[in-house]
């Protein structure tokens, strides 16, 4: 709409920044304007992050993904 972008959807906190995907590419940031709803994923990645990040698990204890679980 006049020359800017306006985008809006779901982001995960541990997802990349959309804003940052922008470099490198020839649309200019400022063109841009975004409004995100927080959401937790649950894709594979992100929970462990989680889970990690929740449990603290000492270092003999290592979590991991096997078969997309």
């Amino acid at each position: 709409r006049d020359g800017q972008f306006y985008i809006a959807g779901l982001r995960d906190p541990l997802a990349a920044d959309p804003q940052s995907l922008l470099s490198g590419t020839q649309v200019d940031p400022a063109r841009v304007h975004s409004q995100w709803q927080f959401y937790q994923s649950f894709e594979p990645e992100f929970v462990l992050k989680r889970l990690t990040a929740s449990l603290t698990p000492p270092k003999s204890v290592r979590l991991s993904i096997v078969e997309d679980r």
